[in-house]
């Protein structure tokens, strides 16, 4: 916070007027802001790469962002990145979430991953067959 003191004037030539003004200063932090937009529905193959990325940026010149990905509860976070590659390993609905701070306020983005296995194909119910009769009366 930085306190300022100016004076504002202004005359007609005759009549002078003068008045100080008191004007503060708040160092106000301005959140991080994504700047790429990615869909955040992802339909994944079981087994295969899949890469996340997200940029953002921060209005506060000397703010270093830091990320901060979530992908289960049982995993490591990964830090210090704006791309992850990951493998799912179990077909269903997953999450991927990012977190990016400024060490200050944080910003949170997540994708909606459906993981799907290529290799199971549902079993096809069979054909029906038909026995066609033809009864002829005379």
């Amino acid at each position: 916070k930085q306190i300022y003191f100016m004076r504002f004037g202004a005359s007609d030539g005759e009549i002078e007027a003068i008045h100080p003004v008191k004007i503060t200063v708040k160092n106000v932090n301005q959140a991080p802001e994504i700047t790429t937009t990615k869909q955040n529905t992802v339909i994944a193959t079981l087994g295969e790469p899949v890469r996340f990325e997200l940029d953002a940026i921060d209005q506060d010149i000397n703010d270093k962002l830091q990320y901060s990905w979530i992908t289960s509860w049982r995993e490591p976070r990964v830090h210090n990145t704006n791309k992850l590659e990951r493998i799912f390993q179990s077909p269903g609905s997953k999450s991927v979430t990012v977190k990016i701070t400024d060490g200050r306020d944080t910003i949170v983005y997540t994708w909606d991953v459906t993981v799907i296995n290529k290799l199971y194909n549902p079993p096809i119910p069979p054909t029906p067959t038909y026995k066609v009769f033809v009864i002829e009366h005379r």
